[in-house]
């Protein structure tokens, strides 16, 4: 258990908890006669479950003095002080909402509860009746649990070879999130993946993401779960016994864990060679991607492209702040029109290379048009011509977001069904991106306006999109958030591809991206990047499916749960596996071909889905071939009829914020 600058540590053969000065690399004993397991540090005491003859849990103050709080004779009796019995209790954590502490007892078979003053009560689980069942409390049976954590609302309790989860927040009920009942050392999702024999855990958010670190005791492992998808890989250990540090830590019977709050930093108590180990997350995550990927240099890639990017944006600003000084100096100011966010430079436009740097005098703002998760788009007026403008959110400079799409749109060729990118503006010391304004605005606000179920309309905006969607594949780009909120309309009903905050670009010698955080849009995910954070061309087709879906469904969310809450039966962990899936509403008046369209693209397995090349020669056969550009004109050929537009009123839409969760205030542990 790590407080501040202390790392408390149990040392079970010697019934003793020692305590480390991490700053002065000091251990003392802290206390003794106590066989501990479960440390948790609340009240300004230490919490410790005792194995030892009186199976028990003590307090213990800063002079190392022990104070009885429940237990002192072996059984599973509930009750108060001395009057509760334990029979092997082991990990404890603290709920903070409740001021609980949650004890693994695993002879009894049960997650129990304690008050800080010793009244002892079984949350779930029998030393009768079933070791393996999920559901609730009266149904659900633990088998050996013998470590708890808390997180997210849930109890995460190792049960011998699964990770089971105690729902707090709907009526304790007990899931699996990981592991079968088959003792192996395999990576994969949910059931899929096996352990050996867990024993301490530990919670922590990983750039937002709830994960859960376990020690997989007689493998050598220490196992990594993402809490969202059920994800299971292996984070550290060969699962041959061993002492090694570095990039490629080898352990002998790792026993507890800890975590810092960030996950930077775990520390693992490594029992066969008598050491407490630390690991900083962001190496050992390196080189699990080196395994898995061999010679995958995405990740040189993303270095690479940012810094120049960056240097790139800075260039802009600083190319406009000397032009708008040798200006001011020439005396030859402009004044701002009305409406301006920013004090005027000059009416010209600097050029940075191909990318127009333009004055903050030129650029007039009228109305919102629309707000996502990385910024709000504007309605604004670049001199005579109106155009869109996107101010980020964030309060910096720039963000990855922000520097991210601005390369996408550098490096992307002129195509009718991509986004016309008009330069960069410098607005409130934000680097805002100009764009073309297209009138009929996103699709997901044209549900109730146009009828694009109708299959005319509906395979024209499919051509579009998979048009654009090629330009981008061929470009070696992933979008990675196509949706309806991100398809324009242009005034001649020509849809283009929108909102590159999330595009990235590969190697040529990939087809693949590897993301490392997941500020994900779910509903709009393939399953497999939902599982792997790994994005292909096809995760894109599977997104484009989604979409489609939407237009089809006249504009109803995905799964029909916006922006829900994080519970164990999140449905993106359903959508991971293949348990939920999206199927095509069976009002819609779509047309069969349409359905089909849509289906192919909502295959599970990726190698299922078209290409976009693919679905192109589709829909050329069916008489509608991709919108050209001849000279800066862009004309439809092969189409007997123009493209109508009814419209009756108007209609709603919305985006769906990724998975983000709460930070929680529990203290880390071993």
């Amino acid at each position: 258990m790590a407080e501040n600058d202390t790392l408390f540590i149990t040392d079970t053969d010697a019934l003793a908890i020692r305590r480390a000065n991490l700053a002065a690399d000091e251990v003392t004993t802290f206390a003794t006669g106590v066989n501990s397991w479960g440390l948790e540090y609340r009240f300004g005491l230490i919490y410790s479950t005792d194995r030892g003859n009186q199976p028990r849990v003590v307090s213990i103050d800063a002079n190392g003095n022990i104070t009885l709080v429940a237990g002192g004779t072996a059984g599973c009796n509930d009750g108060f002080g001395s009057f509760a019995t334990f029979r092997r209790p082991g990990g404890m954590t603290f709920v903070p909402s409740e001021q609980n502490f949650y004890i693994a007892d695993s002879d009894c078979r049960e997650v129990r509860r304690m008050t800080p003053n010793g009244n002892v009560t079984t949350l779930v689980g029998s030393s009768i009746g079933s070791q393996t069942a999920d559901g609730p409390p009266n149904v659900a049976g633990f088998r050996e649990p013998v470590d708890v954590v808390f997180g997210n609302g849930h109890i995460y309790v190792n049960d011998d070879n699964r990770i089971r989860v105690v729902d707090m927040r709907a009526g304790n009920v007990v899931t699996t999130l990981a592991g079968s009942q088959v003792s192996a050392t395999n990576d994969g999702v949910g059931t899929s993946a096996s352990f050996i024999q867990l024993n301490g855990i530990a919670f922590f958010k990983r750039q937002g993401v709830g994960m859960v670190a376990s020690v997989d005791d007689t493998a050598h492992t220490i196992r990594l779960v993402d809490t969202d998808t059920a994800e299971v890989t292996t984070l550290a250990g060969s699962g041959q016994p061993g002492l090694q540090d570095g990039l490629s830590p080898l352990f002998n019977l790792p026993y507890g864990i800890d975590a810092t709050t960030d996950g930077n930093i775990i520390y693992v108590a490594d029992r066969g060679n008598q050491r407490v180990a630390m690991l900083t997350l962001t190496n050992v995550t390196e080189e699990i991607v080196d395994e898995k990927v061999v010679e995958d240099e995405t990740t040189l890639i993303v270095a690479i492209v940012v810094p120049i990017s960056v240097i790139l944006i800075l260039g802009f600003l600083g190319l406009g702040w000397v032009l708008h000084r040798r200006r001011r100096r020439r005396g030859k100011r402009s004044q701002p029109s009305k409406g301006s966010m920013h004090s005027a430079c000059s009416n010209r436009t600097s050029i940075f290379g191909s990318v127009p740097l333009h004055d903050p005098s030129e650029v007039k703002v009228l109305n919102k048009l629309g707000e996502g998760h990385f910024g709000t788009t504007y309605r604004a007026k670049l001199k005579d011509r109106l155009v869109a403008l996107k101010i980020p959110k964030h309060q910096s400079l720039f963000s990855t977001d922000d520097v991210r799409e601005l390369n996408a749109l550098m490096s992307l060729r002129t195509h009718p069904n991509l986004l016309e990118f008009l330069g960069v503006v410098s607005i409130e010391g934000k680097v805002c991106v100009v764009t073309a304004f297209y009138k009929k605005g996103s699709l997901d606000k044209l549900h109730r306006k146009i009828d694009m179920v109708r299959e005319r309309r509906f395979l024209r905006i499919v051509r579009d999109v998979a048009s654009g969607l090629k330009a981008l594949h061929d470009q070696s780009m992933i979008h990675r958030d196509l949706a309806c909120r991100n398809f324009l309309m242009k005034s001649n009903g020509v849809v283009v591809i929108a909102d590159y905050g999330l595009t990235q670009k590969v190697d040529l010698n990939k087809d693949y991206y590897i993301q490392h955080t997941s500020t994900l849009p779910w509903a709009w995910t393939a399953p497999e990047s939902l599982r792997t954070r790994r994005f292909t061309t096809k995760s894109d087709i599977y997104s484009t499916g989604v979409a489609l879906w939407e237009i089809l469904a006249k504009g109803k969310y995905p799964y029909g749960r916006p922006n829900i809450s994080i519970v164990e039966t999140h449905p993106a962990k359903l959508i991971a596996t293949g348990i939920l899936k999206l199927r095509i509403p069976e009002e819609s008046k779509a047309s069969e071909v349409s359905k089909e369209i849509v289906r192919s693209c909502l295959a599970f397995e990726p190698d299922a889905r078209p290409s976009a090349s693919l679905l192109l020669k589709k829909l050329e056969a069916l008489g509608y071939t991709p919108v050209l550009s001849v000279d800066g004109v862009h004309v439809k050929v092969n189409e007997a009829n123009k493209h109508d537009v009814s419209s009756p009123s108007a209609g709603g839409g919305g985006y769906q914020e990724p998975i983000e969760m709460p930070v929680d205030a529990d203290t880390v542990r071993t």
